[in-house]
């Protein structure tokens, strides 16, 4: 069974030296190159069995224009990003080896086990120690659904997708989700329609900055929100504009009194 992920740590992906030197196009077709070799047969490898894939195989896979992307592979190995095989074969080192040392725990474990005659009851209640890919690959699916029945998890979701925005589901934005989710009276679905209005209200607007979760669901404003969940929209003018508009009347009314008395004075003589 095969890892449904690997690691990605975007402080190595800012630092690499030699990545950073590529042109961004080379970084964004590495990072396709990536996840095609995560599922190749040999994990971290463009191989098929014994044979390897041509250049022209990974464009291909890569997809894109095939010139544009072969020239972003050729870059990456022209600057030490991507290794090459002695038969030709194109691989990751870092996914080689993190696939080597998952491959040296799990012979260790097998070891340990056979030597030391451990049951099937004691495998399972050391199972958390080292676990298996069938194991990783069920805790990654027991999580994905646990976060999709919080409640708050999915109001940031959709503020995220409402919004424009991306939100992180750190604890300071789900604790104040939460915080008001437990007041008397909310409810997901009307958080839900209070979201939909004030962005209705506020996007392409200079308020648009403060859809976040901190202005929403901040305590002083939350129920004048909450409670507005279903009036009409009507988009006013903000009091910067009308003072505008009220200076423009009053220079206009200004003008036209000068004129007229302009007139005025012309039909006297």
């Amino acid at each position: 069974m095969k890892l449904p992920s690997f690691q990605f740590y975007p402080g190595d992906w800012m630092k690499d030296p030699n990545l950073r030197r590529c042109s961004q196009a080379a970084r964004g077709v590495w990072i396709d190159m990536l996840c095609l070799m995560f599922e190749c047969e040999q994990r971290g490898v463009f191989a098929t069995g014994s044979r390897p894939w041509q250049l022209e195989e990974v464009a291909a896979a890569v997809g894109g224009n095939a010139d544009v992307t072969l020239r972003c592979i050729n870059e990456l190995v022209a600057k030490g990003v991507c290794k090459v095989r002695e038969d030709g074969a194109l691989f990751s080192s870092r996914i080689v080896k993190d696939e080597a040392a998952r491959a040296a725990t799990r012979l260790r474990v097998k070891d340990y086990r056979e030597k030391h005659s451990v049951t099937p009851m004691k495998r399972n209640c050391n199972g958390h120690v080292t676990p298996n890919e069938d194991e990783v690959e069920d805790d990654c699916e027991k999580e994905k659904r646990v976060q999709g029945e919080k409640p708050e998890i999915e109001i940031l979701n959709h503020l995220s997708e409402a919004s424009g925005k991306s939100f992180r589901p750190v604890e300071a934005n789900l604790c104040l989700i939460r915080a008001r989710l437990s007041e008397p009276g909310v409810d997901k679905e009307g958080v839900i329609e209070m979201i939909n209005r004030q962005c209705s209200m506020w996007k392409g607007d200079r308020m648009e900055e403060y859809l976040r979760p901190k202005t929403l669901f901040g305590k002083e404003n939350f129920d004048g929100y909450y409670a507005s969940r279903k009036l009409p929209i009507q988009k006013e003018k903000h009091a910067y504009q009308r003072n505008n508009t009220q200076s423009i009347s009053r220079s206009e009314g200004t003008a036209n009194e000068g004129l007229a008395a302009a007139f005025r004075g012309v039909g006297k003589v």
